[in-house]
């Protein structure tokens, strides 16, 4: 009987499989690309809450926000055992978290999770992840704000900043912040990373957001700042508006209203 050799073998069969994890890549490349591609201008000219994880988010805010179209992130599924409440897109951008808790992410069914392309490969298997093209910031040229999602997303040093852009991809021409509190009592002070320690305090909607030992980028408020005015100066060349909802927090580069008025039609 003649033996075959496995494609993992030397010799020509090896070069095969090279071929065809060559072909594999690239044909799962394209498949990303249209189901990317598909969400453009999907929701034009409708509103959106773009959630972010602050102190002043509260579990009452997100069952209000049932039937709306919402974008989270990170570890909001810490809400997940106190609410049925799930959002309608998830975004992950952080090196740090995806390589930490990126079996989380895929753990919780329900909604379509964008993340960072730089880490598709955590992510094989998981159909309702799609990845998306980003670019870390570049110092001759920051910030930049992306209205073209397949070519690229730039960073901004905030997750809120991506989701920003993937929501001017799909169309939304009214954008609402809410929990994006923009306030840290742990600070950049020139170490951009940190292991996390309970003296750096909460700055989360929940007490354990992080864990002992876990590692966290020190937010830059001053650069996410001037990212946020870039923002804005783009939604309104597209004539389309954000608004920050957030009770409270210290984000003053867009125009405030409240939930309450948001969702009573009063504001927007």
């Amino acid at each position: 009987m003649t033996r075959v050799r496995p494609l993992t073998s030397g010799g020509f069969p090896s070069a095969v499989a090279r071929r065809f994890a060559r072909w594999s890549r690239a044909a799962g490349a394209r498949r990303n690309a249209r189901r990317l591609a598909s969400y453009r201008d999907q929701h034009a000219g409708e509103r959106c809450f773009i959630i972010g994880n602050g102190p002043s988010l509260s579990i009452t805010d997100l069952v209000r926000l049932s039937g709306e179209t919402t974008f989270a992130a990170n570890k909001i599924y810490l809400a997940f055992g106190l609410t049925a409440w799930r959002p309608t897109y998830y975004v992950a951008e952080d090196d740090h978290f995806l390589e930490q808790h990126h079996a989380e992410i895929s753990r919780w069914p329900g909604f379509v999770k964008f993340v960072n392309g730089r880490w598709r490969h955590l992510f094989r298997g998981d159909r309702e992840v799609i990845w998306y093209p980003w670019r870390p910031p570049d110092a001759h040229a920051f910030p930049r704000f992306s209205t073209d999602a397949l070519r690229v997303l730039h960073c901004g040093y905030m997750v809120t900043y991506v989701s920003l852009q993937l929501a001017y991809w799909m169309g939304f021409s009214r954008v609402y912040l809410l929990g994006v509190d923009f306030d840290y009592g742990t600070r950049f002070a020139g170490v951009p990373t940190v292991a996390h320690a309970s003296e750096h305090g909460r700055d989360h909607f929940v007490p354990n957001y992080f864990k002992p030992g876990e590692l966290r980028y020190l937010p830059r408020l001053d650069l996410a700042e001037v990212a946020m005015r870039c923002a804005l100066d783009a939604y309104r060349a597209g004539g389309r508006q954000v608004w920050n909802a957030t009770p409270g927090g210290k984000l003053e580069v867009f125009e405030r209203t409240t939930l309450d008025d948001v969702l009573r039609g009063e504001a927007g």
